[in-house]
């Protein structure tokens, strides 16, 4: 088996240390939060009392399981995901939980609404 020569190997290793780093940035980048909407309002509750309960960033984040920026974007205004694209939605959210309702009322009576119908509906109901 003839040998590598020392560069076609330096090549090799880097390659696969760029394939690893590669596959870490993206395993970060589609890793979910794990923590519930109630953990970090609890995070942010902890951090903004006043006196000897209050608790730094890096305290609550480690102890609710939350981000420490995203504990610090929330207690300077910013908004959840949700609440942020609000005023991009075709409806508010009472409309589509009765949009909902109409929806699981029709499916469960075995006669569930088309997409066309949902539609149409929506389009009324706005």
């Amino acid at each position: 088996m003839p040998q590598k020569r020392s560069s076609e190997t330096t090549q090799s290793s880097q390659m696969d240390s760029e394939g690893s780093q590669q596959q870490k940035s993206s395993q970060k980048r589609s890793q979910k939060h794990n923590y519930s909407e109630d953990d970090l309002q609890k995070a942010m509750e902890s951090c903004s009392l006043d006196g000897p309960g209050r608790t730094t960033l890096k305290e609550a984040s480690e102890r609710f399981g939350v981000p420490i920026s995203t504990i610090s974007a929330r207690l300077h205004g910013r908004k959840d995901r949700r609440s942020a694209h609000e005023h991009q939605q075709l409806l508010t959210k009472e409309q589509e939980a009765t949009l909902a309702r109409i929806c699981q009322n029709r499916g469960y009576r075995g006669d569930p609404i088309s997409l066309a119908e949902l539609r149409g509906l929506a389009g009324a109901i706005n």
